[in-house]
C-alpha cells in the first residue's frame, strides 16, 4: 500500500462540502468589496469637492462588486430598474462563478478551501479585466464621441 499524498495533517476538506456552499462563499468578494466602499465613503474626512477622492475609490470597489453596472448605464441613468437589473445580473455571475469554481476545484479528490479559492481568482481577475476594458471604453465613448 502506498503512501497517501495530501496536505499535511491529513486534513482534507470534503469536496461536496466545497461544492455545495461554493456558490454562498464567493458571495463574500463583493460583499466584502461593498462593506469596504462603505468605510471608504465614511472614514474619508472631506467637505466639498475634496470628497471626489473618495467617491471615485468607492465607486472603484463598487464596480468590482457590481461588474455589469457600468453595462446598464450606472452612474449616469439611475433609476430603480437600472440598479435591480445591475444588482440581480452581478448576484447570477458571482454565483455562477462560485458553482463553475467549486466544480474545477473538485475535480481533485484532495480538494481543499484553497484550491477553491485559487480557482475563484482566476474568475475575479477575468471581473477586474472586464471592469478596466468597460471604463476603458466609456473613457474612449466620453472623449472623442
Amino acid at each position: 500500500m502506498g503512501l497517501r499524498t495530501g496536505p499535511p495533517e491529513g486534513s482534507v476538506a470534503r469536496p461536496g462540502r466545497i461544492r455545495a456552499f461554493a456558490p454562498i462563499a464567493v458571495l463574500a468578494i463583493p460583499v466584502g468589496l461593498g462593506l469596504l466602499a462603505v468605510a471608504v465613503l465614511r472614514l474619508w474626512p472631506c467637505e466639498g469637492t475634496a470628497c471626489g477622492e473618495a467617491y471615485i475609490g468607492a465607486w472603484g470597489l463598487v464596480l468590482f462588486a457590481v461588474p455589469t453596472a457600468l453595462a446598464v448605464g450606472l452612474p449616469w441613468f439611475v433609476s430603480p430598474i437600472n440598479v435591480t437589473v445591475a444588482l440581480a445580473s452581478s448576484l447570477a455571475g458571482w454565483v455562477m462563478f462560485g458553482v463553475w469554481s467549486g466544480r474545477r476545484a473538485t475535480a481533485d479528490v484532495d480538494a481543499t478551501w484553497w484550491t477553491f479559492w485559487r480557482e475563484v481568482g482566476f474568475y475575479a481577475a477575468g471581473v477586474v479585466l472586464g471592469v478596466i476594458g468597460g471604463l476603458l471604453v466609456m473613457v474612449v465613448v466620453l472623449t472623442f464621441l
